[in-house]
């Protein structure tokens, strides 16, 4: 269900590439009604704008999918992110896209404004411009919707490598387990470093990073992770929760 909401947002985000042409089909096109021309250009760009809301929405909203499908515990979890690693590449290279040309299209509606540019010059032009654009575009990689999506990936598996059973962490380390590293007391809230894996009392560790100011180290001692926490690097430790819940 969550999946195909984001293929119904992906379906109206790609109406954007048949906009790029109708607003170059625009910018070309000649009329003889003052002013006609630039609202027909200036409704394409509202169209293209609100087809990249959708690419946005995407963006946003599939690292949650993803979440929620590894909270499940389904035991085959591989093609289901592999699916929503896809989604967000397609999504991430949409949104450039888009991006991209709309701000070609601006350039190239100031050209035309201020007489800078022949009629027939324009559709090569605004591909030049384009082209441009694009390479000062991120790389997927590199975008915070998927390094999000990652961390997720990556919460689970530390979770999954350290916490194997909730029952078996439940009753077998119960001391240990829920009382906050940082603080020594009982965690309520607690959020897990996916960097390290090691668990926190979340409003804890957050107040010690702010005071560290983003120089805080897991306070876990004989951790091997030595780099600096950021709030960022911090994901709700569900499964510690969830067993915490059932102890109680």
């Amino acid at each position: 269900m969550l999946t195909q909401i984001a293929y119904s947002d992906l379906n109206e985000a790609e109406s954007g590439e048949k906009l790029m042409s109708l607003t170059e089909y625009a910018l070309t096109g000649e009329t003889e009604i003052p002013g006609l021309m630039e609202q027909y250009v200036n409704q394409a760009m509202k169209d293209l704008r609100k087809a990249q809301e959708y690419t946005l929405y995407g963006l946003k909203s599939i690292p949650d999918f993803a979440a929620e499908f590894l909270e499940l515990n389904v035991q085959e979890q591989l093609n289901p992110i592999e699916e929503h690693r896809a989604l967000i590449k397609r999504f991430f290279s949409l949104d450039s896209d888009l991006n991209s040309y709309a701000q070609a299209v601006e350039q190239v509606k100031s050209m035309i404004n201020s007489s800078s540019i022949q009629p027939d010059d324009i559709s090569d032009k605004l591909q030049q411009l384009y082209e441009v654009e694009k390479t000062k575009e991120l790389q997927v990689t590199s975008s915070t919707h998927y390094c999000n999506l990652e961390r997720h990936v990556n919460a689970s598996s530390s979770s999954t490598e350290h916490d194997s059973n909730d029952t078996d962490l439940a009753v077998t380390n119960e001391t240990q387990t829920y009382k906050c590293p940082y603080t020594g007391k009982k965690m309520v809230e607690p959020v897990k470093n996916t960097s390290c894996g090691h668990s926190y009392e979340k409003e804890a560790i957050l107040a010690y990073i702010k005071q560290r100011k983003n120089r805080a180290k897991c306070p876990v001692s004989g951790c091997i992770n030595q780099s600096f926490m950021t709030p960022s690097c911090l994901v709700p430790d569900t499964k510690l929760k969830r067993a915490m819940l059932q102890r109680n």
